[in-house]
């Protein structure tokens, strides 16, 4: 109980963080556009005679390094100060602000090229921007899915094989009863203070499953396995590529209404149209609020998916126990509630709570007393 406690204090200042970070992008999104300086900051721009592209680029570029420099006090607090205080803060503070710094630049990379696409978009096509738009982005968020994880990966301090034969071979013999014997397993090396899990990454004939070492040595081989398992079953089923897909889908809809709002709301701001750069904190504003929107029916979606890859996991290894040892000590390494609040877990959990989780385990335990305990070791 003292554990859930401080994990559930954890948790709700994280959530804090979570909404405060999201109020100052709407804030500073709103203000932009109410002051004016949207529409000043775009004309000056233009008086300088670059090309519309490097305009627009300037433009996404001085939005996000403002936007850094609002919420860097919120990150700052959130993963070092709180972080010290509960045990999970990063090496040190150069480190974490490396980190920061590092995805600061990714998020504004990733924002140009959206700009950029939404330029070109409405300059094919003024009436179906939002639709053009939306085809590139899509491929682009369904290509970083097969992509980005598996780059992080290997960009981090190495992967590695298991190096231990009676393991690798009881990991055989469980991708060929979740017929997936072409994804290989592979020790992926975190380090002490690393939090990585387990992580399905690649496509195709590149897809691997990569183990924490932080994991490999502290969880027996029945916990392993079953934590490779439920890899092996979002892998089966294709999950990677369905949450790819509801996110493109989510964003459509949110370029689909700022389409709709841009000709009512742009001659309140002096935005010319999709093409305008100006126009692009009124769009941005309008399809965070649609992502906002849609955020509880994504996270049902994803946790049906947990709750199936747990079900699938348990009929590959027949080891229930396993699975519940597994749940509780990873709670408890990360500090995740075992019942968080309903409202939580529909706007902010992509998993089922922990103990919804364990009691399902448990209760096909009990269901299947005689499927045999590890059925690795018998097939």
């Amino acid at each position: 109980m003292a554990n859930e406690d401080r994990s559930t204090r954890y948790q709700r200042l994280r959530r804090r963080a979570v909404a405060a970070t999201a109020l100052v992008d709407g804030a500073l999104l709103v203000g932009v556009l109410t002051s004016g300086l949207s529409r000043a900051l775009t004309d000056t721009l233009d008086d300088t005679g670059m090309p519309a592209p490097f305009a627009t680029a300037a433009f996404v570029l001085a939005l996000a390094a403002a936007r850094t420099v609002l919420i860097l006090p919120i990150a700052f607090v959130t993963d070092v100060v709180v972080g010290r205080r509960y045990g999970r803060m990063p090496p040190s503070a150069l480190h974490w602000g490396t980190g920061f710094l590092g995805r600061a630049v990714v998020l504004a990379a990733a924002l140009t090229g959206a700009a950029l696409v939404i330029q070109l978009a409405a300059w094919w096509s003024a009436s179906n921007w939002w639709a053009w738009a939306a085809v590139v982005l899509s491929a682009a968020v369904l290509c970083g899915a097969a992509v980005v994880p598996a780059l992080a990966a290997r960009s981090a301090s190495g992967v590695v094989p298991l190096g231990r034969a009676d393991l690798e071979a009881r990991l055989t013999a469980l991708a060929r009863r979740a017929g997936a014997p072409g994804v290989p397993v592979l020790q992926w090396r975190v380090g002490r203070r690393g939090s990585g899990t387990a992580l399905l990454v690649g496509m195709g004939r590149s897809r691997r499953i990569l183990i924490a070492d932080t994991v490999l040595d502290t969880h027996s081989d029945d916990e392993v396995e079953v934590i490779v398992a439920h890899e092996l079953a979002h892998h089966r089923r294709a999950d990677t590529w369905w949450s790819a897909a509801a996110a493109a889908c989510a964003g459509t809809l949110g370029l689909y209404a700022a389409a709709r709002v841009l000709p009512v709301a742009g001659g309140t701001f002096s935005l010319a149209g999709p093409s305008d750069p100006a126009a692009l904190p009124l769009m941005a504003l309008v399809s965070g609020g649609v992502a906002a929107a849609v955020a509880p029916l994504v996270n049902l979606v994803s946790r049906a998916q947990e709750r199936r890859a747990d079900r699938d996991a348990l009929a590959w290894t027949g080891n229930a126990p396993a699975l519940v040892r597994t749940l509780r000590r990873l709670s408890a390494a990360h500090l995740v509630e075992d019942r968080p609040p309903g409202w939580a877990e529909a706007l902010f959990h992509r998993h089922p709570a922990v103990a919804e989780r364990i009691t399902a385990a448990e209760t096909w335990g009990a269901a299947n007393s005689q499927v045999t305990s590890h059925k690795s070791q018998s097939q």
